[in-house]
C-alpha cells in the first residue's frame, strides 16, 4: 500500500527565518525516518532578477505571493503542512480540509493588544492580520507551546477543537563537550578571568538587543570584565549607535550567522546566554543552552 504524501510548505528563506528554517528541516528529518508518509518539500520559485538591486524588493513580492501561490496551487498531495505560520495566507490555494499549519508565535497580535516594550509598525500589523487569519479556515493548527495555543485562540478566534500543542524538541547534536576540548574552544576566545555571554538574535525587536547591550554596560560599570559573543543577524545602525554610546564596542564580537556546528561549539564554551526577549512563542536557545550544559 502506498504511504500518504505530505507536502511540507516552506517559508521563504531569509535571515530572520532561520528557525523557520531549521523547524522545516528537522520536520522533513523526522518524518521521513518514521517512514509512515511520504515527504515531499516545497519552497518559493527561485529569484531571477537578483542581479538588478532596485529591483530585489519587488522580486521578492512577486515570488512570495504571486509565484509561490502559483507554483503551490499546482501541486497535489494527500497532506498540506505549512511549516511557518507567516505563510498561512498560502492555504487560500490549498484544500482547507487537508490543510495544516504550524504556529509559532503571534507576538505581533500579542504586542499591539497589550502594548508591550516593542511595537511593529501599523502596515507590519496589518499585514500580519491578513496573513494568520487564514489559520481559522485551516483543518488544524499545531502549536508549538501552550502561551501561542492561548494566543492563537485569543487573538484570532480559531476553535480550540482544531488546535494541539507539539512542542519543539532539540537536535541530539547539542550536547556537552568533552572538557578539554571546552577548555581549548574557551581559552580561543577570552582568558578565564573574562565572562563570556552568549547572545543569539534574528534581529526581531521582540529580542530586546538593547537590552542586552545596556547588560553588558552594566556589568561594566560594576568593574565585571566580560565579552559579548552575538550570534545571528548583525546590530542595526541604530543599536550600533547605541553600544557606541554606552563604551561597549570593544567588549562584543559578531559572529553572523554560524552553522549549528559552531552553535554547539559557542553554547559549550560560553559561561552563560543571555535571552531577555519580550516575549517568546517558545525559544529555542535556552532549552538548547541547557542540553549543552
Amino acid at each position: 500500500m502506498t504511504p500518504p504524501t505530505v507536502l511540507l510548505v516552506r517559508p521563504l528563506p531569509s535571515q530572520q527565518n532561520q528557525s523557520m528554517e531549521r523547524y522545516s528541516d528537522e520536520l522533513a528529518e523526522a518524518l521521513t525516518r518514521l517512514g509512515r508518509v511520504r515527504i515531499e518539500q516545497i519552497g518559493p520559485p527561485p529569484a531571477s532578477w537578483g542581479r538588478l538591486p532596485f529591483a530585489a524588493g519587488l522580486e521578492r513580492r512577486l515570488q512570495r505571493f504571486v509565484g509561490y501561490r502559483r507554483q503551490l496551487a499546482r501541486r497535489e498531495a494527500d497532506l498540506f503542512h505549512i511549516t511557518d505560520h507567516s505563510f498561512a495566507d498560502l492555504a487560500a490555494v490549498l484544500p482547507p480540509e487537508r490543510t495544516i499549519v504550524t504556529c509559532h508565535d503571534l507576538i505581533l497580535l500579542r504586542a499591539e493588544r497589550d502594548h508591550l516594550d516593542f511595537r511593529g509598525s501599523s502596515a507590519m500589523v496589518r499585514l500580519f492580520q491578513r496573513r494568520v487569519a487564514h489559520l481559522r479556515d485551516v483543518a488544524h493548527v499545531a502549536c508549538i507551546s501552550e502561551q501561542t495555543r492561548t494566543d492563537l485562540i485569543e487573538l484570532i478566534g480559531v476553535d480550540p477543537s482544531r488546535t494541539s500543542v507539539i512542542p519543539n524538541g532539540v537536535d541530539p547534536r547539542f550536547t556537552p563537550l568533552a572538557s578539554e576540548r571546552r577548555a581549548k574552544l574557551r581559552a580561543e576566545i577570552a582568558p578565564d578571568d573574562v565572562a563570556v555571554i552568549l547572545h543569539l538574535s534574528t534581529g526581531a525587536r521582540s529580542k530586546n538587543t538593547e537590552g542586552v547591550l545596556r547588560t553588558i554596560a552594566a556589568l561594566r560599570q560594576r568593574e565585571t570584565d566580560a565579552i559579548l559573543l552575538r550570534a545571528g543577524r548583525p546590530l542595526s545602525a541604530e543599536q550600533r549607535t547605541l553600544a557606541e554610546s554606552l563604551g561597549i564596542t570593544g567588549s562584543m564580537r559578531e559572529l553572523g550567522r554560524v552553522a549549528d556546528e559552531r552553535l554547539v561549539e559557542l553554547y559549550n564554551l560560553a559561561d552563560v546566554l543571555l535571552f531577555p526577549s519580550h516575549y517568546e512563542g517558545f525559544g529555542w536557545p535556552p532549552l538548547e543552552a541547557m542540553a549543552c550544559g
